[in-house]
C-alpha cells in the first residue's frame, strides 16, 4: 500500500477526488508524525496500485506533495519525492 503526503489540504482533497474518480480505495488521513511535523494531510490507498499510476495523476494535476511512501510493518520508505 501507499501513503501520499500533501503540502496543502487543498491538494490532498483534489487527490482524494481523482483516486475515486478511477475507482481507488482510500482513506484521507492526519499525516503521520513519522513524515512531518505539520498538521498536513495524507491519503492512504487502500489496495494495491501501481506507482506509476499515482505519480501519473500527482504529476497531470500538478499537485504539490512531500512525497509518496510504501507502507509495510511499521515502516513507511520514500519512493517518490515530491516538488
Amino acid at each position: 500500500m501507499y501513503l501520499i503526503s500533501f503540502k496543502s489540504t487543498h491538494h490532498a482533497m483534489m487527490m482524494e477526488m481523482k483516486v475515486k474518480e478511477k475507482n481507488l480505495k482510500a482513506l484521507t488521513i492526519p499525516t503521520p508524525r513519522a513524515i512531518s511535523n505539520s498538521c498536513g494531510m495524507s491519503i492512504k490507498l487502500m489496495e494495491e496500485v501501481e506507482l506509476e499510476k499515482l505519480v501519473e495523476i500527482v504529476e497531470k494535476e500538478d499537485l504539490k506533495i512531500l512525497g509518496i511512501f510504501k507502507v509495510g510493518d511499521n515502516t513507511l520508505e520514500m519512493v517518490y519525492e515530491g516538488r
